[in-house]
């Protein structure tokens, strides 16, 4: 009622100084103006009805608000604004901010209930590449979506993306640039907590499921770590199985020891005096440190085989043995570049502060699994977006 009465005094300033025009028009309790564009702080209107504010006592150019707290369905979502676009590249709404500096926004949603959305976005076709919610910029620095969790507490989640589908994606990112150079990122992780995770997947799903998959075609790497890589169950490579490709896989297991480990292998044919000179790759000394070799003599045996001299210069030597005889070699070394040096390998460490009390694996220790090391809430499914219900045309 007020917002009416409102409306009316301002309409009825309007149609007296309009005047002789006469474009406002009385039908029962409703009024209406047939006359062209009406402009409110602006007296050439670009649009049928045009706002323009320029005083800092103005905060908002246009308010509209819809009191209405109880209504009945299929009634009980009232609209505080409403905007249809009934072309095929219409916008129902659009939001600007012109200033070039500033943290302006061109649209700002927010929600002061416990199940609020400041922004709900919702794709209403069944099929077709259809948005809910699209997020663009174009500057050289700028985010196309951000999310931001500001609670110091809590499960919160900056972006959650949840897909139900059976090929559904939650969280989709792509760096489309396809040129031979730059360093494009389809997807970062970051964390800046003391002991944070930048990137955390999980697989929940019975079988054969991933919690993190990577590829890569050609000589890219589908997994790569600037750093230490670790693994909490065995580390292997699987590839098809080569009598049975459609069906089987073929699975081998890296081998695991208590150190960095170095291995290299080859034969050897010894010469006229039943030596040969064994050269290592060039880089061995800079990385490898207490060398340990296995000689196999090959089709006789070699009672006297052994090694003559011990590596030097990426070198060592085979001795003992007969003219023509072919001998496998194997050079075990503790790895010893500058990584290792620098972060030395620890064989048993006592668990962080905030690990304790937690398992890698608890289910096989009898314990539930939020007491998992790394064990972080689910992500609760997000309510339903319903369809706008679109009034009737007028």
């Amino acid at each position: 009622m007020r917002v009416t009465l409102v409306l009316a005094i301002l309409l009825s300033v309007v149609v007296c100084r309009a005047g002789a025009q006469n474009n406002w028009v009385q039908n029962n309790p409703n009024i209406y103006f047939l006359g062209g564009k009406v402009g409110i702080g602006t007296g050439s209107p670009a649009y049928p009805l045009s706002i323009r504010t320029g005083t800092e006592q103005l905060v908002a150019g246009l308010y509209v608000r819809n009191e209405t707290t109880t209504l009945s369905p299929p009634n009980d979502k009232p609209f505080g604004l409403f905007a249809q676009a009934d072309g095929p590249l219409g916008r129902g709404a659009i939001g600007f901010s012109i200033a070039t500096t500033g943290e302006a926004y061109g649209f700002l949603g927010q929600a002061d209930s416990t199940l609020g959305r400041g922004v709900g976005g919702l794709a209403n076709a069944s099929s077709g590449e259809a948005y809910g919610v699209q997020g663009q910029t174009n500057s050289t620095s700028g985010k196309g979506v951000f999310g931001l969790a500001t609670a110091t507490s809590g499960s919160a989640q900056g972006v959650a993306g949840l897909s139900p589908a059976p090929a559904g994606v939650g969280v989709y990112g792509e760096a489309s640039y396809t040129g031979t150079s730059g360093d494009a990122i389809g997807m970062r992780g970051r964390s800046l907590a003391v002991a944070g995770i930048g990137i955390k997947g999980e697989a929940l799903g019975i079988g054969t499921s991933y919690g993190v998959l990577g590829e890569a075609p050609g000589s890219g790497y589908a997994v790569y770590a600037d750093g230490n890589f670790a693994s909490s169950g065995t580390k292997t490579f699987m590839i098809d199985h080569p009598s049975d490709p459609e069906n089987r896989l073929l699975v081998h297991y890296c081998a695991e020891g208590p150190e960095p480990f170095l291995i290299y292998r080859g034969t050897a044919t010894l010469d006229a005096s039943g030596a040969a000179v064994v050269t290592l790759p060039e880089y061995f000394d800079q990385i490898a440190r207490d060398p340990q070799y296995q000689l196999t003599a090959v089709g006789a045996p070699a009672p006297s085989l052994h090694v003559a001299s011990k590596v030097s210069g990426g070198r060592f030597t085979i001795g003992g043995g007969t003219a023509g005889l072919e001998v496998c070699w194997t050079v075990t070394a503790v790895r010893n570049d500058l990584w290792v040096r620098a972060n030395p390998p620890a064989v048993e460490k006592m668990k962080p502060e905030h690990e304790r009390g937690t398992y890698l694996h608890p289910e096989l220790y009898g314990q539930p699994a939020t007491r998992r090391t790394f064990y972080t809430p689910p992500i609760e499914p997000g309510l339903p977006i319903e369809p706008v219900v679109v009034p009737p045309p007028e």
